[in-house]
């Protein structure tokens, strides 16, 4: 998607590691939302921002909600 876009699978062991079912995960500078959806599919609340709008488009186009 973007050529500093982080593994999903890196994204996943942070999270699984550092983190419970249902906790929230909080990306302040989420980008492409990798971390974001790998939030989501381990079963935790995720929140993610960005300065960028490209950024987030394709976070979007990607699966993550934008509200």
């Amino acid at each position: 998607w973007h050529a500093w876009e982080k593994p999903t699978e890196l994204g996943e062991r942070f999270i699984r590691h550092s983190t419970r079912e249902g906790a929230t995960v909080l990306d302040p500078f989420c980008g492409t939302g990798s971390f974001v959806l790998a939030a989501a599919k381990l079963g935790r609340q995720a929140i993610g921002g960005d300065t960028s709008e490209e950024m987030l488009a394709i976070a979007a186009a990607r699966g993550c909600v934008r509200g």
